[in-house]
């Protein structure tokens, strides 16, 4: 296992497997029609970033630094489990997985991480984050860790530990756009 508090690059990926524009047609067309009040979360431009681009460490590092909701799609598998805190739990398919994020971006449009250290091995990445953020109390501050496994270089499966309560309140906003 590999410790370490510094950012790695990756080899360049392929992305030979993406043909036209139907691929990022078919992401913004289900970006829109899944994820509510889309104006407000600035997904009008919503596009897989980067198609095919592998997921890194650094490239998680970077995005919550600050994050936008549309690069999700580009770096998640179709067939993503998150494992949320809960209440929200089990969340299967890369739609619903990046709902998950868009809705913690609408309920906190300032929310972010820092990553003071992560470990990887072979597939598997450990990364240990603070997050911050205003919520309707003000500042807050909580820390938590994501177990990233990843195939052929995309996400599928991701683990992520944190009792904070900001949890509760993203599952609830998402029960209510569910309905």
């Amino acid at each position: 296992m590999k410790i370490t508090r510094s950012i790695h690059h990756e080899s360049e990926p392929d992305i030979s497997y993406l043909r036209g524009n139907s691929v990022e047609a078919f992401c913004v067309a289900t970006l829109v029609r899944n994820i509510s009040d889309v104006e407000e979360l600035r997904m009008e431009n919503a596009r897989p970033a980067e198609p095919g681009r592998r997921w890194s460490v650094d490239a998680f590092i970077e995005f919550w630094k600050k994050p936008d909701v549309s690069r999700v799609i580009g770096s998640v598998t179709e067939g993503i489990v998150g494992y949320w805190p809960r209440p929200i739990g089990i969340v299967r398919g890369a739609f619903p997985y990046v709902e998950v994020i868009a809705t913690m971006m609408k309920l906190c449009p300032d929310f972010s991480l820092r990553v003071p250290e992560y470990a990887t091995s072979g597939n598997f990445a450990f990364i240990r984050w603070i997050a911050t953020g205003t919520g309707p109390d003000g500042p807050f501050e909580f820390t938590g860790c994501d177990r990233v496994q990843t195939r052929d270089g995309h996400v599928c499966e991701n683990y992520v530990f944190c009792d904070d309560p900001f949890f509760a309140r993203v599952a609830a906003a998402l029960g209510n756009s569910r309905s």
